[in-house]
């Protein structure tokens, strides 16, 4: 269509140059083509009975009424001519002049038309130009029998009328003009009149045509919409049509730009005339924002004011390219799909860790050892030497505000060792090293920060040996299976010191740290046995008496802590580091203990390619799972699954079994059911625990004991590598001291803040912060039925009814409290659960992880699902910008990380974790309510499940809002 137009155009160019050429040629030799202007010449010879003086004026010169009126009687050719004559001449002339001056007037003002109309009324002459002014309609139009005409001549005439007034208002005298600019302009309308005409109206069909056939070719080829597909035929004339290659995008921001905010951009969009396009929702507009394989959420906001205007506006999170892609239909617009880069934010030290984090560092004396960190920002993205060199400035490029300080355990002040560390990036990654280097042998606690601020897992301890220990420790590693020894002197067990301390001897293994003592110094008395796991710490202290015996504790909380001492500390501690690192697959990062994890339980149990068919009744789902299942070894029970429903027709690839699983999770975990209990009945995001209290017909310890095989079940499927395998969470939320127990650590009231977040308010708390010596409290706990009625009470530990709670022992009697209501009472039932759990993963393989991180390999990640808040949530409002803040919300949580949506869960219920069932099982259900204020801080009604959103300018406000209110605020809050 464009190479058209142009073609057409520069015909008609060619054509104008050549008329214009046309007119200058015939002005500038008017002497010889004066045949056209002879005519009215002679018409007024005649008219003013000047014939007798015609062959006078032409040897005068004057051959046209042009010259006529700018004639010279006075000159030589005309000095013969007679008095009277020439009083003629003058007469009739003036009267020329007087009639071209109102012809060149009416030219001026585009009303030559009307000169017929005013000869007939008698006006045909300049000086009578004033009695237009008293002219009418009927007066004008008396013969024209067209309506359409008379009401074109009355505009005419009315615009006639008012020049006539400016005129004669105007104190400037209006005069001829016969300049040869004017008398060019006069022959290209003269020409024009002619015979132009017809080729104007030949060019401009050609050119309409062309305009047309493109608009109509452009409209129905690409598809724009179906709203220009179905447009009338006077747009397509008019060019009224949505122009992709028209529209202009403005970014509301320049280059590259960090990730956090809402950004917004604009389209306006034109016609193919050049005229400004109103948008709307029938032109199919679709913006598509792709991140990677991510899409993003947008929201797409129309002017009000400017009718060819559309905002669009998305929250960034992720750093990376930005594919944007903007269409009409399936057509994009001129530009589509630009790319757009947004950079990681500042690095946030609460997200920047080490790589391979361990919580002890080995190094050699003397030697450089190099700590790989990985800068992230608030979101988790890597950020770039450029984002955390920011905000540095001290003239020293190294250092780009990371810093790592290290002090010898038992010291208070900083170690001035030079040179101590260095810090520099790594090469192709974006890393930072931070590099250590220790002259003195001897155990370091470092501390790595950003700007002072400590880092995510920048807290560790650093053994420095000698390479002479070095060696020991390396061949120590080597031997693996055989148990290595060293003398140490038992100074205190259980937090108290022992009266006399005892020599005891340590033996270090891949599987075990067990402490012994002898008798007669040949029988042998196992005293303490610590698992090689992470759960089991070394705490490094100063030496006693004696500073050259190193003093160290270890605690692995599921049995008394202990403290030695021993000259070989740092040996036993870096081969115990070693080994550790060795179990769990080098690194005490959640993701590499996976790794490990998943690879040991393959090796523990080589899969056979066999499948084992259960046949299950979906309306007795537990029992007949439990009675398929009953007979089945521990090597059958790691095959493949084909689950087959009653009655139902159906081929398992995969999701059925997933479906089964599901089922389970409920029959066995739910509350309604029993097997497990919530310790606060009314709160449905309350974590589950082991129900001592069952009914009757659950009292069977089997079904513990099945549950606890389904969950190694679900571990053991994730962990196999294959394409088909079912990759399976537990649909449950564990309590974390039932956790804790699975990798059998030590219970205390800690872990009743989590479990029981009531008990712990008003009893545990306040014990712990207060004085107990006025609430007579002893050592025993009393237990009541459903119904209030007391039951029995049980002494906490022998004699504990009699024993009184002191300041002393407060904190005794409160982790004695935990480990009965939280253990004891269920201590039947957790056995029977990991009776089934180890029968397919081993106790070892668990203990590589805390109780958080065996949350997360069983359950997984508490995942929000944005689609399933949006159908299982309350609106309280009503009004066009209530559903415009509905939207702009639902566009501003789309892009929120799980930390910013489990903030956003909290301060709207009080409880940053979902029920299983997730926002479909939330007790009241989640509530977008309209809050009558604007532009301020979001608030929330905890008790009820309520956010109240004010109304906000833009969705940019609103963002910031939110964010502002769910990071500052605990609970719901308002501010100005």
């Amino acid at each position: 269509m464009a190479d058209e137009t142009t073609t057409v155009f520069k015909y008609l160019s060619r054509l104008l140059l050549c008329i214009l050429i046309y007119v200058v040629l015939k002005t500038a030799f008017s002497q010889l083509f004066s045949s056209e202007e002879e005519a009215p010449f002679q018409t007024w010879l005649k008219g003013n009975e000047l014939t007798h003086l015609e062959k006078q004026l032409r040897d005068a010169g004057c051959v046209s009424v042009e010259e006529a009126a700018q004639l010279d009687v006075n000159q030589r050719a005309l000095r013969r001519l007679k008095q009277r004559d020439k009083e003629h001449l003058e007469s009739a002339i003036e009267d020329l002049q007087d009639q071209l001056l109102l012809n060149q007037w009416l030219e001026d003002y585009s009303s030559l038309s009307l000169l017929p109309k005013l000869d007939d009324l008698d006006i045909t002459a300049y000086s009578e130009l004033h009695k237009v002014l008293d002219l009418d309609l009927d007066d004008i139009t008396q013969d024209d029998e067209d309506p359409l005409k008379s009401i074109a001549v009355y505009l005419e005439l009315n615009n006639l009328q008012r020049a006539v007034e400016k005129q004669m208002a105007s104190d400037r005298p209006y005069e001829l003009d016969f300049s040869l600019a004017r008398r060019m302009w006069s022959g290209i309308t003269h020409f024009v009149q002619t015979f132009g005409n017809v080729t104007l109206a030949t060019l401009i069909c050609a050119v309409g045509f062309a305009w047309v056939n493109g608009n109509y070719r452009t409209a129905q080829a690409s598809g724009v919409s179906s709203r220009s597909r179905n447009a009338p035929i006077i747009d397509y004339i008019t060019g009224s049509l949505v122009d992709p290659c028209g529209c202009l995008v403005d970014w509301g921001w320049e280059g590259s730009v960090p990730v956090g905010d809402t950004m917004s951009f604009t389209i306006k969009f034109y016609q193919r005339n050049g005229m400004k396009y109103a948008i709307s929702d029938a032109d199919q507009l679709a913006i598509e924002i792709l991140v990677g394989q991510q899409r993003m959420a947008c929201s797409v906001e129309y002017s009000e004011t400017d009718y060819n205007l559309v905002k669009c506006a998305f929250t960034v999170r992720r750093s990376g390219l930005y594919n944007i892609s903007i269409r009409l239909g399936p057509t994009p617009i001129k530009g589509s799909p630009f790319i757009r880069e947004f950079l990681a934010g500042d690095v946030d030290p609460h997200k920047t860790g080490f790589v391979q984090h361990s919580s002890t560092v080995v190094v050699t004396q003397g030697l450089l050892h190099g700590l790989q960190v990985e800068p992230r920002d608030q979101f988790g993205n890597t950020c770039s030497p450029e984002r955390w060199s920011k905000g540095h400035d001290d003239g020293d490029k190294r250092w780009h505000g990371f810093e790592l300080k290290v002090t010898r355990v038992g010291d208070q002040e900083f170690d001035s060792f030079s040179p101590l560390y260095d810090i520099a990036p790594v090469r192709e990654s974006q890393c930072i090293s931070m590099i250590i280097k220790l002259d003195l042998a001897g155990c370091y606690k470092a501390t790595a920060t950003y700007h002072g601020t400590q880092l995510m897992n920048g807290d560790f301890n650093v053994l420095v040996l000698n390479e002479t220990d070095i060696a020991k420790v390396s061949k120590t590693i080597k031997k693996k299976h055989v148990d290595s020894w060293y003398e140490a002197t038992l100074l205190a067990t259980n937090k108290e010191k022992l009266r006399k301390p005892r020599k005891v001897y340590c033996y270090i293994s891949s599987k075990q740290f067990t402490i012994k003592e002898y008798y007669l110094m040949v029988i042998p008395k196992r005293l303490f046995t610590f698992r090689v796991c992470p759960a089991t710490k070394f705490h490094f202290e100063g030496g006693e008496v004696d500073q050259s015996v190193p003093v160290f504790s270890i605690d692995d909380g599921g049995q008394p802590p202990i403290k030695l001492a021993s000259k070989h500390r740092d040996i036993m501690a870096a081969t115990f580091t070693k080994f550790l690192l060795m179990n769990i697959g080098g690194s005490e990062t959640f993701q590499d203990k996976q790794k490990c994890f998943y690879s040991e339980v393959i090796k523990h149990h080589n899969r056979k390619l066999s499948v084992i068919s259960l046949v299950i009744d979906r309306h007795n789902l537990l029992e007949s799972s439990m009675k398929a299942t009953k007979s089945l070894s521990t090597s059958e029970w790691c095959k493949k699954f084909d689950i087959h429903f009653v009655n139902e027709e159906g081929q398992d690839w995969g999701g059925l079994m997933r479906e089964w699983v599901n089922l389970l999770c409920v029959s066995l975990f739910d509350p309604e059911n029993k097997l497990f209990k919530r310790f606060e009945d009314d709160n449905n995001q309350a974590l589950v625990h082991p129900n001592p209290n069952r009914p009757t017909y659950l009292s069977k310890l089997k079904y513990y004991e099945f549950a606890g095989k389904l969950i190694g079940k679900c571990l053991f499927e994730s962990s196999v590598p294959t394409a088909t395998a079912s990759q399976m969470v537990v649909k449950a939320r564990f309590t974390r001291s039932f956790l804790a127990q699975l990798i059998g650590l030590r219970v205390t009231h800690k872990y009743f803040e989590t479990d029981d977040s009531e008990f712990f308010t008003t009893k545990v708390r306040y014990i712990r912060d207060n004085e107990v010596e006025s609430m007579e409290l002893n050592f025993s706990e009393e237990v009541y039925d459903a119904e209030g009625h007391l039951e029995q009470v049980v002494e906490l530990l022998p004699g504990g009814s009699s024993l009184q709670v002191t300041e002393d022992n407060k904190m005794q009697y409160l982790d004695l409290l935990a480990q009965y209501r939280l253990s004891t009472s269920v201590q039947e039932e957790i056995d029977a659960f990991l009776k089934g759990l180890n029968d397919l993963i081993p106790d070892n393989l668990l203990s590589m992880f805390d109780e958080n991180e065996l949350e997360l390999l069983i359950c997984g990640t508490c995942c929000f699902d944005l689609a399933d808040l949006k159908a299982h949530h309350i609106l309280a409002g009503a009004g066009p910008q209530f559903r415009k803040m509905i939207e702009w919300f639902w566009i501003v949580i789309a892009s929120f990380t799980q930390e910013e949506m489990s903030r956003l869960l909290q301060f709207t219920t009080g409880c940053s974790q979902l029920p299983p069932g997730g926002f479909a099982e939330l007790r009241p259900k989640f509530q977008l309510v309209a809050a009558p204020t604007h532009g301020i801080l979001p608030t929330a009604h905890t008790c009820f499940n309520q956010l109240c959103l004010p109304t906000y300018d833009t969705i940019e406000h609103l963002q910031k809002s939110i964010v502002l209110a769910i990071t500052e605020g605990n609970v719901g809050f308002g501010m100005a």
